[in-house]
């Protein structure tokens, strides 16, 4: 049996390489060793039972080490959801990243209040006014809050004003809760003193930087810990606080317009688009550039308005199922502004509706965009390999010496039927993964039912091409008077040493792949210049620097009046 030993050579020879090279020795760590002490966590792949284990661990891993540095105070703080060890990170002089994690903590518990123009109503609309004012009521807010309610947060919000003066959302914040103090014309002022600053940040990109070098300290895997700093972020509330003040802008706005105020109105406007325009320029994130693209498009709806087409009977609309018609003060911002202001305007809004677009496209094919993902996605591959080359050394032994040389006799399978069965089932642990390679499989892990039926949708295919392929062949390839079941073990006895050695092969090149396409990752990762919206940009290239704008994507008139139902 020359075959099965050079098949047991090449299983050796994969094994002391996997061993020998730290990536792929990194890589079987992540997916099959649970973190030291990490009790009850198993499963094929660790890493989400790691990063609960590190984020449990996190704040008395700070303690201990790291108890003066703010970089790890901030991590510590975001990973354990420990508010005092973000107030630590800026005490100890942590920049604006600690100061955004700081007041975003605060927000979660701070005190909330209530008032018509959070409701998204036109203040020309009694009725909708009227409703409004009753959601209010019901909404158990206070319609006013008071200095002293908000005094520390209105502290801590000032301080990450002087930590990073080029950032517009702690000065969003400060003019969300001057309205709530009943002080809008201050709010106003705040409003626009936003509008006029370049950045709009969560600095989300420095938050993640931490936590990933809190993890890698804990000992977790570069790429692992990049990963798992993701999930760790909270989503801003920051973030929200800032589409409530593009709909209060919008109320105010048109009830300025309404009082003879057309300056304030326009004021209200102006800082809208601005804002949302720099949220668009200066993202880091698409968490930014998404609602940077809602906010300019409320700040320019007195002007321009995009309706989408079942709102107006007009078929045909290119900007995401709409398009642009003429806002209820066009025609005074024109004169205020001119015509060249208003179509510049215009132009902006339909490059950001493109872009937009552009953007759920990238997420839509992200597999085939993202290196983390393409990473990923030879990562699973890998493990079908690897499974597959357990299961055919476990079937191997148990038909592997039960009887041996009556099975050998049995059949008569030559050496190229062997290789082309071997094949065959290397090929249909690979078909699972060609099926599924543009989707994103993650999202099922969250249902363990999912989670298992996803599961036995990799495994099963070259399991069962394992089993019934060599029986198949057994009925082609037996011998003179033996039995089929005895011709199918020997055909196993050929078969499954070579799979799994050609298993361990393709597992070898595809994990040196996929570690070769991490460590680009990372290294591409961690340069300061690297965020995730320049990556969109370079993946989509011209289509993103220089976007198709579509025929039709406005119309210079008001939208037509729908009938009364």
């Amino acid at each position: 049996m020359r075959m099965l030993r050079i098949s047991w050579i090449i299983l050796v020879a994969v094994g002391v390489i996997v061993s020998a090279v730290p990536a792929l020795r990194q890589q079987v760590r992540s997916r099959f060793v649970p973190p030291s002490g990490a009790a009850g966590s198993s499963g094929t792949t660790c890493a989400p039972a790691q990063a609960t284990f590190y984020a449990q661990r996190s704040r008395d891993f700070v303690e201990d080490n790291f108890p003066d540095d703010p970089d790890m105070l901030l991590a510590g703080g975001l990973l354990s959801k420990d508010i005092s060890l973000l107030r630590r990170a800026v005490e100890a002089g942590g920049g604006s990243a600690a100061h955004a994690a700081y007041v975003d903590a605060l927000l979660e518990d701070a005190p909330s209040y209530s008032r018509v123009a959070h409701f998204r109503v036109d203040p020309a609309d009694p009725e909708a006014v009227s409703d409004a004012r009753r959601k209010v009521a019901e909404s158990g807010q206070p319609q006013k809050l008071s200095p002293q309610q908000i005094a520390p947060l209105m502290e801590a919000i000032r301080a990450w004003e002087g930590a990073d003066p080029d950032n517009a959302l702690p000065v969003a914040l400060e003019a969300d809760y001057l309205y709530g103090l009943h002080t809008d014309a201050e709010a106003l002022t705040r409003w626009e003193d936003a509008g006029r600053l370049p950045t709009v940040s969560l600095r989300w990109e420095e938050k993640s930087r931490a936590v990933a070098g809190l993890l890698s300290e804990m000992g977790m895997s570069e790429a692992d810990a990049i990963e798992a700093s993701s999930a760790a972020i909270p989503i801003s509330v920051a973030l929200q606080r800032l589409r409530r003040c593009a709909l209060i802008a919008l109320y105010e706005g048109r009830l300025a317009l309404l009082q003879g105020r057309p300056n304030d109105a326009m004021r209200w406007c102006n800082a809208t688009v601005d804002v949302g325009t720099h949220m668009q320029e200066g993202a880091g994130t698409l968490i930014v550039f998404l609602p940077g693209v809602a906010i300019q498009y409320v700040g320019a709806s007195p002007v321009w308005h995009w309706l989408p087409d079942h709102a107006t009977s007009t078929p045909g609309g290119p900007l995401q199922g709409g398009r642009l018609w003429y806002g209820p003060q066009h025609a005074h911002y024109t004169g205020e502004f001119g015509e060249a202001a208003v179509n510049g305007l215009r132009d902006r809004l339909v490059r950001a509706k493109v872009r937009s677009q552009l953007t759920r496209e990238y997420v839509g094919n992200i597999i085939s965009y993202h290196p983390r993902y393409q990473a990923y996605t030879l990562l699973g591959l890998a493990g079908s390999f690897s499974a597959l080359l357990v299961f055919g050394l476990v079937l191997f032994g148990v038909v592997g010496t039960w009887r041996c040389r009556k099975a050998d006799e049995a059949t008569g399978l030559r050496l190229v039927w062997q290789i082309i069965i071997a094949l065959l089932i290397l090929f249909s642990a690979a078909l699972p993964h060609i099926a599924v390679r543009h989707i994103d499989l993650s999202r099922f892990g969250e249902s363990p039912a999912l989670g298992i039926a996803v599961n036995l949708f990799f495994i099963l295919p070259p399991a069962l091409a394992a089993v019934f392929l060599p029986l198949l062949a057994a009925a082609f390839s037996r011998s003179p008077g033996a039995r089929l079941r005895a011709a199918w073990r020997g055909n196993l006895r050929r078969v499954l040493p070579l799979a799994a050695a050609l298993s361990a092969v393709v597992y070898l090149c595809v994990s040196l792949g996929a570690a070769s396409i991490q460590e680009r990752w990372v290294r591409e990762w961690s340069s300061p210049e690297t965020t995730e919206m320049t990556m969109v940009i370079q993946a989509l290239g011209d289509a993103w620097t220089d976007p198709n704008i579509p025929a039709d994507a406005w119309r210079a008139q008001t939208p037509p009046e729908q009938p009364s139902a």
